[in-house]
């Protein structure tokens, strides 16, 4: 048994080793604080009672549990629609360029949890190919009309 000073001044005890042990874990005594075992005129620190010390807490932590990664939906999603581009034509790829952007600003703000940016980078840029290549064919197929109209005139005639 044990009395002992506490951080208000006050003296408190008897209390048993386990007493003063749990008031350590909980914070109402330190290793400063004056403890006297009953029948003894000494005050000592608790610092020199090491029987009276809690054991020390497992050093160990936690096992840390990464999160697994996966591939991004949307970049899988921009990857295949960039693909059917070549027979779908103009239908797919602007869904193609929205999930690719989607897919980016997903696998960006992750934190690492998700994958997939090389998919929907080349999903994208064969978005954007397909969107020049269309825009470039109408573009040929409008001059070439315009052509054909200036040198043929409005019913196909020649003007010379």
């Amino acid at each position: 048994m044990y009395k002992l000073i506490g951080t208000d001044g006050r003296m408190y005890g008897p209390v048993t080793p386990e007493q003063l042990r749990q008031w350590i874990v909980e914070g109402r005594a330190n290793t400063q604080t004056l403890v006297q075992p009953v029948g003894s005129p000494d005050w000592k620190p608790l610092a020199e009672f090491p029987e009276l010390m809690p054991p020390p807490l497992l050093s160990n932590p936690l096992p840390c549990t990464v999160a697994p990664t996966r591939t991004n939906g949307f970049a899988i999603a921009s990857l295949m629609l960039s693909v059917l581009t070549c027979c779908c034509g103009p239908v797919v790829w602007i869904p193609g360029i929205i999930f690719a952007c989607v897919a980016l600003s997903q696998i960006n703000h992750s934190g690492g949890t998700q994958t997939g940016k090389g998919l929907a980078i080349f999903g994208l840029c064969l978005s954007i190919a397909g969107l020049l290549a269309t825009a470039l064919w109408m573009a040929l197929a409008f001059c070439q009309h315009a052509w054909h109209f200036t040198r043929f005139g409005h019913y196909g005639g020649r003007y010379w």
